[in-house]
C-alpha cells in the first residue's frame, strides 16, 4: 500500500486501524511509515477532542425531565394568563391616579376660525382657497 491510498483510507477507517492495533493492510502500513503514522495520530487526537467537546455539550436534563418541566411551565402560564388584563388595568389606573395634571375628558375648544377670504377668479379660470393650521397663512390657487 502506498501513502496516497493509506491517506484516503485513514479518513474512513476505525480508530483501532489508525492506532495500528489491527492486522489490516492499512494498520500495517501505518506501523511501518512515519509520515502516515503522524497523520493517523493527528486524526486520532482530533477525534478525541471532538469526543470530549460532544460529551461536554450533552444536555443537562433527560428528555423525560424536559417534557415534565415544559408541562409545569405550561400549567403556570395557563394559571397566570387570566391575571394579565387585571394587571394592565391596575397599571393604567395607577398612571391615571398619579398624574400631576388631571385628564381632560372634554376635548379642548377648536381655535377661532380665521376670517373667510373672498377671492374672485378671472374669467375662464377657477380658484381654490386652502386654509392652513396657521391662521396667518392662506393658500390661494388659481387654475
Amino acid at each position: 500500500m502506498n501513502c496516497r491510498a493509506a491517506l484516503d483510507l485513514m479518513l474512513e477507517t476505525e480508530p483501532a486501524d489508525l492506532a495500528g492495533k489491527t492486522d489490516s493492510e492499512l494498520s500495517r502500513h501505518i506501523q511501518g511509515c512515519a509520515p502516515c503514522r503522524a497523520g493517523a495520530q493527528r486524526i486520532l487526537e482530533a477525534e478525541g477532542s471532538l469526543r470530549e467537546a460532544l460529551a461536554a455539550a450533552a444536555p443537562r436534563r433527560t428528555a423525560a425531565e424536559a417534557v415534565q418541566l415544559a408541562g409545569q411551565r405550561q400549567k403556570r402560564t395557563r394559571r397566570l394568563w387570566p391575571l394579565v388584563p387585571l394587571a394592565a388595568a391596575a397599571g393604567l389606573a395607577g398612571l391615571i391616579l398619579t398624574r400631576r395634571h388631571p385628564i381632560e375628558l372634554v376635548p379642548p375648544a377648536s381655535p377661532t376660525p380665521s376670517p373667510r377670504i373672498a377671492v374672485t377668479a378671472p374669467p375662464g379660470r377657477s380658484v381654490a382657497v386652502l386654509q392652513t393650521d396657521n391662521p396667518d397663512v392662506v393658500v390661494i390657487w388659481f387654475f
